[in-house]
């Protein structure tokens, strides 16, 4: 329904309980929506059941389902289904609740795009009835469906962003027409075949699908962090809480997490193998070589040459984290923590270097306080403003361990990056609260003795995670609760152009 000129669109995300990281991924694709789609009228609302639905009892006979059915699934215009190894608990009509759902759906003539996991799983895990029964459900769709398959889930992300891209637009035609400014461009031919729900016939006779491709792209993907993604922010004027006073923040992207230890562990990689990129342009001698000069001209910190000296020229050992063994903070996806601001700065000159063949070592950056604290909580509009309180939309409320991860929440180390989804900001930055203090570039104070702190920690109360609450910290301190983001200048683009969607 049309909301302050905006159409939301419901997308059912339908699936047995196994497959439970696939849900919060979805959610994250489909909420991105508008920010791959700048100027579009058209919103996805994410819709799952244990979010959307209320106690409600009924003697018609149908079961728990038919009122979930009446409370959300009816309601939805379109949905997302997944499934691994299970097919659910059995309803009054069909063989699992996400099954009723699709069919449901589909009975109604509304589009429904369908995923199968073939992510590793130990046999001893899989219920084989529960299998079987997927399987039947599986092969009555051959006759008029096209399913997807994936074999990790970062692919199941990927297809997922790019399927909603194709489809939406030819599903929801009147909504998304005349969507913003931009050139327009047909779709190469063979992505009508991933539509999915028509006919062989209909592929061959459509046209292709025309998407507006906009001159300000949202999100890009860095290639040198496993396709890590960037969200642009575009720039404006606020109320600085340091100063009481407007301040204007040119654009600029920053990583949607903070770098969590496998793409961490991949720099230090590089620095151990001490080889070259495929360019052959960077190496871990010129990252030392680069350093070195930045010490002698005093850019960083005038100990930055004390600090370099006590690696004894071995990089790897100097920046690599102190708690890279802990089990409490090394999985792979958790934020790198125990890690000094010079070895932050050091992550972000690398990924400088490779994506220039060497040629500008100040592409990636750690954040301004004043950067981030926009990032955090801007308030666009005419008006100049404070930032918001939380970084998450003030429809969500106030802070809840259903936001993010602090004190509150007792678990008592990192989680995984994006784990509250419901806690991320506006345009889509996640664990902006929580979670772990993020190195800022700039120094807390004038004195020069300690860099700037934001966000809060898994440790930290709630007053400490308020969009405008400021820590410190000393640069070469490594600790269990600080980690880092990393932003990228828009400057550089022109000569260094990332791969945008």
């Amino acid at each position: 329904m049309p909301d302050n000129g905006i159409t939301r669109v419901k997308v059912l995300v339908a699936s047995p309980g196994d497959v439970s990281e696939e849900r919060n991924i979805a959610v994250e694709v489909i909420r991105d929506w508008h920010s791959r789609h700048p100027g579009c009228q058209l919103m996805l609302d994410p819709v799952l059941w244990e979010k959307r639905s209320a106690p409600e009892s009924k003697r018609d006979g149908g079961g728990v389902q038919e009122v979930l059915n009446h409370q959300i699934v009816d309601d939805c215009d379109c949905a997302v289904g997944i499934f691994w190894t299970r097919i659910g608990t059995p309803t009054k009509v069909a063989p699992g609740g996400a099954v009723e759902e699709v069919e449901r759906m589909l009975k109604g003539e509304k589009p429904v795009m369908l995923y199968f996991s073939n992510v590793p799983i130990a046999r001893s895990k899989v219920d084989k009835a529960q299998e079987a029964k997927l399987d039947e459900f599986r092969a009555s769709l051959k006759a008029d469906s096209l399913v997807w398959e994936y074999d990790e889930r970062h692919e199941f992300r990927e297809k997922l962003a790019r399927h909603l891209d194709i489809n939406i637009p030819r599903w929801f035609p009147a909504c998304y027409a005349g969507a913003g400014s931009g050139d327009s461009v047909l779709l190469p031919e063979n992505n009508t075949v991933e539509t999915l729900h028509s006919s062989p016939a209909a592929l061959e006779t459509e046209p292709p699908t025309v998407v507006t491709v906009y001159s300000k792209p949202k999100l890009f993907h860095n290639k040198h962090e496993e396709e890590a993604e960037y969200i642009r922010i575009a720039g404006g004027s606020y109320i600085y809480s340091v100063t009481g006073k407007e301040v204007q923040v040119e654009e600029f992207s920053m990583a949607k997490y903070p770098v969590t230890n496998r793409l961490y562990r991949r720099f230090i990689a590089f620095l151990e193998a001490n080889s070259k990129d495929r360019g052959g342009q960077v190496s871990a001698p010129s990252i030392r070589e680069e350093l070195r000069a930045l010490a002698k001209r005093d850019l960083w910190w005038p100990k930055l040459g004390d600090y370099l000296h006590e690696g004894k020229n071995d990089l790897a050992v100097l920046f690599r984290s102190t708690l890279d063994a802990e089990p409490k903070f090394n999985g792979d996806d958790q934020p790198v923590v125990g890690i000094t601001w010079y070895a932050a700065r050091a992550y972000c000159l690398w990924l400088s270097l490779l994506e220039s063949s060497g040629r500008d070592s100040t592409l990636y950056r750690l954040p301004t306080e004043v950067e981030w604290e926009w990032a955090a909580g801007g308030q666009r509009g005419a008006k100049v403003q404070r930032v918001r309180q939380w970084p998450w939309s003030e429809d969500e409320g106030e802070l809840s361990v259903r936001l993010a991860n602090y004190y509150d929440s007792k678990i008592g180390a990192t989680t995984p990056v994006g784990s509250y989804p419901d806690g991320a900001t506006p345009e889509g930055l996640h664990d902006m609260a929580g979670n772990v203090w993020e190195w800022m570039d700039n120094w807390y104070e004038e004195k020069e003795a300690a860099r700037s702190l934001r966000g809060g920690s898994w440790g930290s109360g709630s007053e400490f995670l308020r969009c405008s609450f400021r820590f410190n910290g000393y640069p070469g301190g490594r600790l269990n609760c600080i980690g880092f983001r990393v932003v990228r200048s828009s400057r550089g683009e022109k000569f260094f152009a990332p791969a945008f969607d």
